[in-house]
């Protein structure tokens, strides 16, 4: 899977990374209110050091099953080509351009009816598909639910926005956009309180800007790891650069084994989450994260 923010142009009518999440968005409004249908409480996939991606079963009216990245770095939702047969008449391109830079190619179709178990999911009226195996379920979706994390008990839970006991949800962080899901914090990747996306699309601990990251290594707070391809891997290696905290505090908290990429967006990833309980209730636009400890969780430090 390629590197998530994605930014979705027509033609030469491009959106920037800037004007996306500039995008500032009323409290409860039609854009992000709650769903009444929610979904059963759902399995986590299995992890590995290959595959470390959150991940649903979904499946159309017709029962074709179909599995998703749950990407919080996507503003969209996104169909794999295998189910682009029973969309109909296609009404538009889109090309989307990733963090890394790469271009990504898009059909657009009226989006169908889409499934989570017995509950059909909230979403946009048009929808793309692009040339992946699997989809990937985006923030057009995720914004009108309140969802549970549990990398303990391996479980995702929708839970009743608002009405939900917060008591043992630990600290809540409010989300300043809904476009992506952000937060406003310091210390970890900045020095300062700043805007901080939560990339549930992102397998690492996280990412900050190569020139923190190179005074870090400066004062040997972080180390170059290697990056580990599958047994007989064939093509080009991607271009990441990794590093390694062996601690880190983060909003008080201690952590250890940070696996974190250079980039150009400062943001929080999977791993790092998987150290929690995480509740994303965006209606409400809070996030809760309950640290677990640092037990061993479902995603290994090597990348």
């Amino acid at each position: 899977m390629n590197k998530t923010i994605r930014c979705c142009f027509n033609g030469i009518a491009a959106l920037s990374l800037l004007q996306l999440c500039s995008c500032a968005m009323g409290s409860r409004d039609s854009y992000s209110a709650p769903a009444s249908n929610l979904p059963a409480e759902v399995s986590m996939n299995k992890f590995s050091p290959f595959a470390p991606y959150l991940m649903v079963t979904l499946h159309l009216e017709s029962g074709t099953e179909f599995k998703c990245y749950v990407d919080t770095g996507s503003p969209s939702s996104v169909l794999p080509q295998s189910v682009e047969s029973q969309l109909g008449k296609r009404i538009g391109k889109h090309k989307i351009r990733t963090l890394d830079g790469s271009i990504e190619k898009e059909n657009i179709y009226a989006a169908p009816k889409i499934y989570l178990g017995g509950a059909q999911l909230v979403m946009g009226n048009r929808i793309g598909v692009w040339t992946n195996a699997e989809g990937i379920l985006g923030m057009d979706c995720l914004r009108h639910y309140c969802i549970q994390l549990d990398f303990q008990t391996r479980k995702i839970r929708f839970l009743k926005s608002g009405e939900a006991d917060e008591s043992d949800f630990g600290k809540a962080f409010p989300l300043t956009d809904l476009q992506y899901a952000h937060i406003r914090q310091k210390e970890f990747f900045q020095p300062n309180d700043s805007s901080l996306l939560v990339d549930t699309g992102d397998p690492f601990d996280g990412m900050m800007s190569s020139r923190l990251l190179k005074r870090a290594v400066q004062e040997e707070k972080a180390r170059r790891v290697p990056i580990i391809m599958p047994p007989h891997f064939q093509g080009e290696l991607p271009k990441l650069e990794l590093f390694s905290f062996p601690t880190c505090l983060w909003n008080g908290e201690t952590y250890t084994n940070l696996v974190v990429q250079a980039g150009r967006v400062d943001l929080i990833g999977l791993k790092f989450l998987a150290r929690h309980q995480v509740t994303f209730d965006f209606p409400e636009k809070v996030m809760y994260l309950k640290h677990s400890g640092e037990r061993s969780g479902p995603i290994k430090a090597s990348p």
